[in-house]
């Protein structure tokens, strides 16, 4: 029975480094959705609770300043939750450009815009950017260890998808696209 080949278990090991980054991003990313979730329910509720004090008959033996000033907390929580209200696509080219030169490789880039899409009942855009690129085995995985950096630093919504890959001789070719997540429908 014949081994793997040079070929084969870098293609594997790839494979494994693609899968590992994709769960990374999988879990901060729900992490990020889930804070946002509940702090929006907690404003929620508490407006509820003052529209449903305001609007009564009866006497109001509630405290309506006081349940305005918890209020107010939520709400700044919520708008410094994690998910951005925008992002300027010419940064992500210059950060997605010193990733790509750092990781010595050329590319394609295309902004395609954003797109509307639903997380866990709620509506987000996803400013998408599609990559082509080509070198090294070593040098993609650096380059997608450096968007990932990129990710713990300024986009944390940031997660690659369609990411396809192939070999060309010696030359790697891989495909992917870059969605960040903002807030908006």
């Amino acid at each position: 029975m014949r081994g793997l080949t040079r070929n084969q278990l870098l293609l594997v090991l790839a494979a494994v480094a693609l899968l590992a980054v994709t769960v990374v991003f999988g879990v901060f990313y729900y992490q990020a959705v889930s804070h946002k979730a509940a702090v929006a329910s907690d404003i929620e509720e508490t407006q509820a609770n003052i529209d449903r004090m305001m609007s009564s008959d009866r006497q109001l033996t509630h405290d309506v300043d006081l349940l305005q000033r918890m209020l107010a907390p939520l709400q700044r929580d919520l708008a410094e939750a994690p998910i951005p209200t925008e992002v300027d696509n010419v940064e992500v080219f210059d950060d997605i450009h010193e990733a790509a030169v750092r990781a010595k490789l050329d590319y394609d880039y295309e902004y395609k815009g954003a797109k509307s899409i639903t997380i866990a009942g709620t509506r987000y855009q996803a400013m998408t950017f599609e990559i082509d690129t080509s070198g090294s085995l070593t040098r993609l995985i650096k380059f997608l260890g450096l968007l990932e950096d990129l990710r713990d630093t300024d986009y944390d919504t940031l997660r690659i998808t369609n990411v396809e890959l192939d070999l060309s001789g010696d030359v790697w070719g891989m495909e992917f696209d870059i969605e960040i997540i903002i807030q908006g429908e």
